[in-house]
């Protein structure tokens, strides 16, 4: 870690300008939700699927047969086919890593400017507001879990993951 001195002989630490994530519970993971006879979700686990308030409201859809769409929230329409403005991918991962991004974009708006985000998205606001709740939990959703040493997270139960378990500022 870099040090500064204000004074002579004596040193500081500098805090860094980018907040990294740092899981607090180690243990807490990402579970797939089944529907095999039998499945169970685990105790202490929390389902964080769409129908929750945890849900991921950017939606990926199938466009056409060879494309998937992200479908966003907020109230921007197209002129031309009076519906939600869609991000069109070619690849489903690439649409979930996309729509992970949003939703991640989203809270840590809510978290810097609650106020502002309170006007656009009120919801990020109240999962900001809950994070807490989530702490130490595994998280069940029904996205797949990401491949081990994945980096970027395709589900926005990773999202919660990071952002829950990280050290308080």
């Amino acid at each position: 870690m870099y040090t500064t001195s204000t004074r002579p002989g004596k040193t500081r630490p500098i805090r860094p300008l980018v907040r990294t994530a740092t899981p607090i519970a180690a243990h807490t993971a990402h579970i797939q939700r089944r529907r095999a006879a039998g499945w169970r979700l685990p105790e202490g686990a929390v389902y964080v699927g769409r129908p929750t308030l945890w849900g991921n409201p950017f939606r990926i859809v199938v466009d056409q047969p060879d494309t998937f769409g992200i479908v966003s929230p907020i109230a921007v329409v197209d002129d031309t086919s009076r519906r939600p403005v869609q991000f069109h991918f070619l690849c489903r991962l690439h649409a979930a890593t996309y729509a992970a991004g949003m939703y991640r974009t989203s809270l840590m708006v809510a978290e810097r400017f609650p106020a502002e985000a309170a006007l656009a998205e009120p919801w990020a606001v109240e999962i900001v507001r809950r994070l807490r709740e989530l702490r130490g939990r595994d998280l069940a959703c029904w996205c797949p879990v990401p491949a081990p040493g994945s980096a970027i997270p395709h589900c926005h139960a990773d999202v919660l993951l990071d952002l829950a378990n990280r050290e308080p500022a």
